[in-house]
């Protein structure tokens, strides 16, 4: 199982890729977000993405990747959208306008009655 570095209460811990639901960018550095907690993470977004699976992940803007089985809605706001994805806490991802397309297409119907 592959993992990610990740700090927390002032030590490094090894997350699971399969627990993450979604990545922002933050300068240099990201955020992996489980489903409860944010976590920092001292790799570059684009490190982080050639970690993970593209079947299970998604870069649907500069500075976010998801779990695209974790969406539960997308929704357009005005040329771009957002993202909203399961966890225990509330979450939502903007997605850029050149990705939006992409992401309506990938989640199938559930993504186009919802943007709708």
């Amino acid at each position: 199982m592959l993992h990610l570095p990740v700090e927390h209460d002032g030590a490094t811990h090894l997350l699971p890729v399969a627990s993450i639901v979604a990545v922002h960018a933050n300068a240099h550095y990201t955020y992996v977000f489980d489903g409860t907690h944010k976590y920092f993470c001292p790799l570059a977004i684009g490190d982080v993405e050639a970690r993970l699976d593209p079947a299970r992940f998604a870069r649907v803007h500069r500075s976010h990747i998801i779990a695209i089985d974790r969406v539960v809605r997308v929704k357009k706001t005005g040329d771009n959208g957002l993202v909203e994805l399961a966890g225990e806490d509330a979450y939502t991802v903007p997605v850029s306008r050149g990705r939006l397309a992409w992401v309506r297409s990938h989640l199938g119907t559930r993504a186009h009655a919802a943007a709708s």
